[in-house]
C-alpha cells in the first residue's frame, strides 16, 4: 500500500494560548456535585457520632499507612452485592 503525498492534508495545530483559551472536553471534566445547605444539614444530623469516630479512625489509619485490607471480607461482601443484584452488570 501506498500512500499519496498529494492527497495528504495537513491540519493546523492551534497554538498554546488558543489551546488554554478552549473549554474542556465534557469526558475530560470531573463531575461537580453540590450539595444544598438543607441537604448538608440533613447529612449531618444523620450521622452518629460513632460513625463519626469511626470514620476519623479510618482517616487516620489511611493517612499513616496503618490501615490494613481484610480481603476475604472483601470478597464476600463483592459476592453478596454481585448475589442481591441477581448477577446483573451495570
Amino acid at each position: 500500500m501506498r500512500i499519496d503525498p498529494k492527497l495528504i492534508t495537513i491540519a493546523p495545530v492551534p497554538s498554546k494560548a488558543t489551546r488554554s483559551e478552549e473549554k474542556p472536553r465534557t469526558e475530560e471534566r470531573g463531575t461537580i456535585v453540590e450539595i444544598s445547605t438543607a441537604g448538608a444539614a440533613a447529612m449531618e444530623s444523620t450521622s452518629s457520632p460513632e460513625i463519626a469516630a469511626k470514620v476519623a479512625k479510618l482517616r487516620a489509619q489511611v493517612a499513616t499507612g496503618s490501615y490494613k485490607i481484610d480481603y476475604e471480607k472483601l470478597a464476600e461482601r463483592i459476592v453478596d452485592d454481585d448475589i442481591q443484584r441477581g448477577g446483573e452488570t451495570s
